[in-house]
């Protein structure tokens, strides 16, 4: 995952085959989460934006990425969800996405246990 030029970074959930999909794109959460439930009576699979490594809290907190909020503070992200509909959509999201970073070749490619630190010094205030 990577930032355009203007720092949205957009990810999507695409089923070709019924020709739909979902695109997120948001501007302050460098990271996403998919994750799925596919117990009996259930089909859920999401996307969701995160401001830090799937790693969790703990890791944040190790690498001095967790962003804390003192009383009366507040943060406020933008987020665009877009609906794909049909293979014309679906096409401009993935060209969208291909032209900020370069994509796996496989769907299902092995994880790199490497993780980019996400905020430089002065950049919690984006």
């Amino acid at each position: 995952m990577a930032g355009d030029a203007d720092g949205r970074v957009p990810v999507a959930v695409i089923n070709e085959r019924i020709g739909l999909g979902v695109e997120i794109e948001t501007r302050q959460c460098p990271c996403s989460f998919q994750w799925q439930n596919f117990q009996a009576g259930h089909y859920v699979m999401a996307v969701e934006p995160a401001t830090h490594h799937v790693k969790g809290n703990l890791f944040a907190r190790d690498r001095d990425e967790m962003i804390w909020l003192d009383a009366g503070e507040e943060r406020c992200y933008d987020t665009r969800v877009r609906v794909l509909d049909g293979a014309a959509d679906i096409a401009a999201a993935q060209d969208r996405i291909a032209a900020i970073a370069i994509q796996p070749d496989s769907d299902y490619p092995p994880p790199t246990g490497k993780f980019a630190s996400l905020y430089g010094a002065g950049d919690r205030d984006r």
